[in-house]
């Protein structure tokens, strides 16, 4: 690396991190900010709110390796565990949403889908939908070319040049405003962009350093360098990346913020060095003088290395380990000024062996897995590849796991993906061997039907014995990841491997990988090997053309079946639509004789045709009169879903009191309410000023009406029903109804939002609803552009909010 990249690494990475993170010590060396217990930080009203939401959403975007990813597993990354962190402290939990799209993240974030970002850049855009907190890290910009490019140092120097930019990215963003002349290519992914400068497609690259290292390293790009730092003035200030809350929870910024706060500069250098490497001088990797005393006293330091996974990593004649995991161990040698030493074992389950009875300290090439995590220490991860099915060329071809139900599946014993086939794909029977060779000579003679395995081991193999019949026959959810994992009995040499691993520069990680996954064998003039490799290299591309075709028929097979679904969706669009007319035609046939019976048994009641005397009579008079109602309030009903659901419902907005509005539908519902001996109260901040708002009254009206009859309907005598009004700090205003009824099962709270939806199955409930009144509600919520949220347990009530947004709400509208 030169001087200058040297020093914009520096400049850039590590101000930006290590700024963040002195660790400060007290008089007597300890440090002075220690972890408080959970929440106490906050005050009454904050401890409240996250006593409400225990669980919160958060993005995780799966493309911005090493702050924000998904490593096939979980969440990852330095940001989601700094959230974690703070999360932690506050005490709610977090549930992330993963995704590969920005632009879908955003439009998460916008519709309240999700509550918390992380790893975001402000700007004037983000701020309509966000609240964002102090920054926490900063990331600048650097420019990428292809080796040998010319260097970036001006604007002018941008023109004429293809600069590819990450979609919907903030820095992307400033860019297209403010430089809407420079030829601008929009990439989806990291490492499309990457690909797109090795091929020629774009000259130059914009992105943050740790970003584009990680990328750099996990997946063998070569050809390109850093040609210069941000010359866009806009971009020039850090880059600081912060977190951000959905901005109708201004409250749950300001939980975030003091959360923020007590992470302490210990805690927050611990994340710094575990996901970014401090980029220092070959011979200074930070070792600590008890990590350098330990090395000078252990300068052997015995290896378990497999040696029958070449060109991973094997055992040449003088017993040293060879392969790229040998290229690696060589590095993190010469850094420690130590030997690594073979243990003599004869394949990865006898390796294990060795290790956990302690006859080893380092594992030279294992997958990193949560059990495994528990007896061993681990390195970062250093290459990372494919796994995809193997089978003969005359037998099934199994394009997908799934389709390897009820066969046999040869896999090596004590593998992470072994384990993980066995646990997810249960239906597979699998036979356990020692070694690569062993899985593929087994296919080979038709003992099993399949094996899982990484392209690059299998492939040499598979040219290595000669096994022509064999093919790539489909994909799988799995990777190889591999680290170095260290004997949690040597911290210390744990430790110091981990700053030797991060200290290797991106460019020789791409040589190391470069070299064996090219897979350089015996040079001598051998035309015999020669042409074997050759015929070996002819199987292995052909063994990629026919799992491409296979790819191909089925991405042709899957378009199809797209085609069909959306017919079936337009065809499902029609029949909606026929019902709905059906519905509204049907009620309007129904309302006419309806009005009569309902008059009819008025009038028979009132005497006019003279005194029914018989008691039976009359109660039969009552029942008829009863039940015509509750059928009319049911047509009401469909017609009002009815005109919502095609889009006739006509707003006609006015300013209007809605207290009053409030208190005249009580009213309205007070007899009801006093027949049941239920209480009926209104509790309200503007039962003095009331509040004014924008909206239709006679729909607001109706959502309280269906409402509180709903609360008063599931209430039982002697229970309460409060209506009250309260305003968020914004302004926005919610419209609560609570009851002490028998409450909704959480698992049919979805379901009564939906037409005809019950909330119990009870039969003999006397006053059973007709399933529409919440519907309309939350749809008449989304037409004044808020929401419908309900809330309730069995046993204990329930409890409705009507959200209006601030724009629709003007308060202080009558004096004291």
């Amino acid at each position: 690396m030169t001087d200058y990249r040297a020093v914009k690494f520096i400049l850039g990475l590590v101000a930006g991190l290590l700024s963040y993170c002195c660790i400060v010590i007290s008089a007597s060396g300890q440090d002075t900010l220690s972890t408080p217990k959970v929440g106490i930080f906050l005050n009454e009203k904050e401890k409240a709110w996250v006593a409400e939401h225990p669980v919160l959403r958060a993005t995780n975007y799966m493309s911005w390796a090493p702050l924000d990813y998904f490593d096939g597993e979980k969440p990852a990354g330095f940001s989601v565990d700094y959230l974690n962190l703070i999360a932690e402290k506050i005490g709610f939990k977090i549930d992330y949403i993963t995704n590969d799209s920005v632009e879908e993240i955003h439009r998460q974030l916008k519709n309240h889908e999700v509550d918390i970002a992380h790893a975001l850049v402000i700007n004037e855009a983000r701020k309509e939908y966000l609240n964002f907190t102090s920054p926490y890290l900063e990331m600048p910009l650097y420019f990428f070319g292809r080796t040998g490019s010319p260097p970036i140092k001006t604007i002018d120097d941008l023109k004429g040049r293809r600069i590819g930019v990450i979609n919907g990215i903030a820095s992307a963003t400033v860019i297209k405003d403010y430089y809407g002349f420079l030829d601008l290519v929009e990439q989806q992914s990291v490492v499309q962009a990457f690909q797109s400068l090795q091929d020629g497609k774009i000259d130059v690259f914009t992105v943050v350093l740790p970003v584009a290292n990680y990328t750099i390293s996990r997946n063998a790009i070569t050809g390109v360098e850093v040609i210069g730092e941000s010359v866009f003035p806009e971009l020039n200030q850090g880059n600081p990346i912060r977190l951000a809350a959905r901005s109708d929870w201004p409250i749950l910024t300001q939980i975030l913020e003091k959360g923020k706060a007590q992470v302490s500069d210990a805690e927050f250098r611990a994340l710094s060095n575990k996901w970014q490497a401090e980029y220092r001088s070959e011979n200074d990797i930070g070792l600590t003088d008890e990590e350098k005393n330990w090395l000078a006293n252990n300068p052997i330091i015995r290896v378990v290395a497999d040696p029958t996974i070449p060109p991973l990593e094997f055992i040449d004649q003088n017993g040293r380990i060879r392969g790229m995991a040998g290229a690696f161990l060589d590095e993190i040698a010469g850094k420690l000024n130590v030997r690594f030493e073979w243990v003599h074992n004869k394949n990865f389950s006898d390796g294990m062996t060795i290790f956990l009875n302690g006859g080893a300290d380092v594992i030279s090439a294992i997958v990193k897995t949560e059990e495994r995590q528990k007896m061993m220490n681990f390195t970062e991860s250093y290459i990372s590849l494919a796994n995809v099915i193997f089978t003969r060329d005359d037998s099934q071809v199994f394009s997908t796991m799934d389709g390897l139900y009820g066969h046999k599946l040869a896999q090596i014993k004590g593998f992470r993906n072994t384990e993980a086939i066995r646990r997810e794909y249960p239906e597979i029977e699998i036979v356990e061997v020692d070694t690569v060779s062993d899985t593929l000579r087994l296919l080979a003679t038709g003992e099993v039907d399949a094996t899982v395995g990484d392209i690059l081991t299998s492939s040499y193999a598979i040219a290595q014995e000669g096994y022509t019949q064999l093919i790539v026959a489909g994909e799988t959810p799995y990777a190889t990841e591999l680290s170095m994992a260290i004997s949690p009995k040597k911290p210390l040499l744990a430790s110091a491997m981990e700053k030797a691993m991060q200290s290797i520069p991106a460019s020789k990680k791409v040589e190391i990988s470069s070299n064996w996954l090219s897979v350089k064998l015996d040079t001598r003039q051998n035309y015999t090997l020669i042409w074997a490799l050759l015929a070996g290299s002819v199987v292995v591309i052909l063994l990629f053309l026919i799992w491409a075709f296979s790819l191909k028929r089925e991405v042709a097979r899957r378009q199809r079946i797209e085609e069909q679904l959306k017919e079936s969706k337009a065809k499902a669009q029609e029949a909606n639509k026929a019902r709905s007319n059906f519905l509204a035609n049907m009620s309007h046939e129904i309302r006419t004789p309806l009005n009569a019976i309902i008059g009819f048994s008025e009038v028979m009641s009132s005497g006019v045709y003279g005194d029914i005397k018989e008691e039976k009579y009359r109660e039969y008079i009552k029942d008829i009169k009863d039940s015509g109602e509750h059928l009319a309030t049911v047509v009401n009903d469909i017609l009002d879903l009815t005109k919502i659901d095609t889009g006739k419902w006509e707003i006609f907005e006015e300013e209007f009191d809605i207290l009053n509005c409030v208190q005249d539908t009580i009213k309205m519902l007070g007899g009801q309410a006093e027949e049941k001996g239920i209480s009926l109260s209104l509790n309200s901040d503007y039962l003095k000023r009331g509040v004014r708002i924008f909206a239709d009254e006679h729909a607001m009206k109706r959502a309280l009406i269906n409402l509180l009859s709903n609360s008063l309907k599931f209430t039982k005598r002697g229970g309460k029903v409060i209506c009250y009004l309260s305003s968020e700090e914004d302004g926005a205003l919610r419209i609560v109804v609570k009851d002490n009824g028998i409450g909704i099962p959480k698992e049919k709270l979805d379901h009564v939002l939906i037409p005809f939806g019950q909330g119990h199955e009870d039969h003999k409930q006397k006053d059973a609803g007709t399933g529409l009144g919440l519907p309309i509600v939350k749809h008449l919520a989304e037409l004044h552009q808020g929401h419908f949220i309900l809330e309730s347990e069995v046993g204990v009530g329930t409890t409705a909010t009507f959200w209006l947004p601030h724009f629709r709400v003007f308060q202080n509208s009558k004096s004291g």
